[in-house]
């Protein structure tokens, strides 16, 4: 990928990814009377790549969206549900291998040249169960230190630097299991130990440190506490506590606060669009019209992507489905005259198509063609070029009715530009060109003297470099 990108890659290099595993319980899917499945249960072992760096430091390659059910890869599925007998049979099997992957990393040839990759494994897709149970310490106030959480209330503690380091390794905490386990496997439990125990309650089944945040549960704690600071606010009370005598007036301000949120922002049109998703059966293509119909009216770019999301994660049996509702949901936007923003819905969704290799509807193609003409017009017109910018509205004046809230606007400007025009142009193959990201075809010179004015390629607004523009062969065009 990075050679067909004329990116110079080093000799040596280091890659990065995160691993983790997690378990889903009484999974309806598995639950039907000709499932062959033994249990509604499911647990999956799974990677996601981070980055690519040069050993000099410079990046390569980073992905943009880590957290992507695109990226997202399985290595392991298992029926089975979640405990600790499975956690250590897993990472039984994996965790010696990806220590061996980060002390001695890869090798490998590729066209007669010898490549050293340095590989870095970042521990931190679990959350805090799979944390606790893995380290076994139940105990404990917290997996990162050994303080007890009646200290974080401290002020002078907390403004000491050091008193809060993270002091908690998987090294330790074995070390600390040997010195503590009895004869039976067991230890000895008694009270006020946690100055000696620090919160273990027996084997840790993993050997690696648990020094990650749980960015998804501490996002969802903070957005409750930041909500309750609204409630309590709204209602004029300025305790945490919610006494007896004011639980009625902060109910009533929690009402208010939620109905203003999901006028704004649409939250409650993101539950119903959740559920019409979910639809089997004999109501499923009535659940996901009336899904359409939702993202439609919410004009909402997260709703909107979430459906399109949605669509790409069935592709293999709604390949289809996914482009004709982009261009369905695409088409409100055209309505209203939001036309960047409906040519970067069908640019994903084309990009999405084309990586997993479905053939693009002629009509998403025509319709993504029409709408970034519109948009390359403003550009001509900037660097003086009429002639490109003539031939591009007689483009857009053809199919002037898909334009309908600028239709007047169109139409007078091509007559303008138009009258400027003496002769007509011709693409020609050796000066064809494509975007080193988004791999769309320009024409090399043009995108030459669009570049000084702005460094970002007009189709996918990527910023790039006109020494990594491809120039296409014209025996393969």
């Amino acid at each position: 990928m990075l050679l067909k990108q004329n990116v110079i890659v080093p000799e040596k290099f280091e890659y990065r990814e995160k691993t983790g595993h997690d378990g889903a319980g009484t999974m309806s899917i598995y639950k039907s009377a000709n499932s062959p499945m033994e249990t509604a249960n499911i647990f999956s072992k799974m990677f996601a790549p981070l980055s690519l760096k040069a050993s000099t430091g410079e990046v390569l390659w980073v992905n943009q969206t880590p957290n992507s059910s695109h990226w997202c890869r399985p290595v392991a599925l298992i029926a089975e549900k979640e405990s600790k007998e499975l956690l250590s049979a897993v990472n039984g099997v994996f965790e010696p291998g990806e220590k061996r992957l980060q002390e001695k990393g890869i090798t490998f040839n590729y066209n007669n040249k010898k490549y050293e990759v340095k590989v870095c494994i970042e521990s931190s897709m679990k959350d805090l169960k799979i944390r606790t149970v893995e380290s076994d310490l139940d105990g404990a106030d917290c997996l990162l230190y050994i303080t007890r959480s009646a200290e974080w209330k401290d002020q002078n503690k907390i403004q000491d630097v050091n008193y809060f380091a993270i002091n908690r390794t998987a090294e330790k905490t074995l070390v600390l299991y040997k010195e503590m386990v009895k004869v039976d496997g067991q230890i000895t439990k008694s009270k006020n130990d946690y100055a000696t125990k620090h919160g273990l309650t027996s084997e840790p089944v993993s050997t690696l440190d648990n020094h990650f945040i749980t960015i998804t549960h501490q996002y969802i704690n903070g957005v409750s506490w930041l909500l309750k600071l609204m409630y309590h606010l709204r209602a004029n009370v300025l305790n945490w506590s919610e006494r007896e005598d004011i639980k009625e007036q902060i109910k009533k301000a929690r009402s208010l606060v939620l109905s203003e949120i999901e006028t704004k922002t649409s939250l409650r049109l993101n539950q119903a669009l959740t559920h019409l998703m979910r639809c089997v059966g004999s109501n499923e293509e009535k659940g996901i019209d009336l899904a359409i119909i939702c993202v439609r009216k919410a004009h909402s770019q997260q709703l909107t992507q979430k459906l399109l999301d949605f669509f790409t994660w069935r592709k293999r049996s709604d390949s289809k489905m996914a482009p004709k509702t982009a261009i369905i949901i695409a088409q409100q936007d055209q309505e209203a005259g939001n036309y960047r923003s409906v040519r970067d819905v069908l640019f994903t969704m084309h990009q999405e198509l084309k990586s997993q290799q479905i053939i693009i509807p002629f009509e998403m193609s025509n319709s993504l063609m029409l709408l970034h003409s519109y948009i390359l017009v403003k550009i001509q017109i900037k660097l003086n070029n009429h002639e490109r910018a003539a031939r591009l509205l007689n483009r857009v004046a053809h199919n002037v009715s898909k334009f309908s809230v600028h239709i007047i606007q169109i139409l007078t400007t091509t007559v303008v530009e138009c009258h400027k025009v003496v002769t007509g142009a011709h693409i020609i193959c050796d000066d064809l060109c494509s975007c080193p990201i988004c791999d769309f075809t320009a024409i090399y010179s043009e995108l030459l003297k669009y570049l000084p004015m702005n460094d970002t390629f007009p189709m996918c607004s990527n910023k790039i470099n006109p020494s990594n523009i491809i120039k296409i062969d014209n025996n393969n065009f």
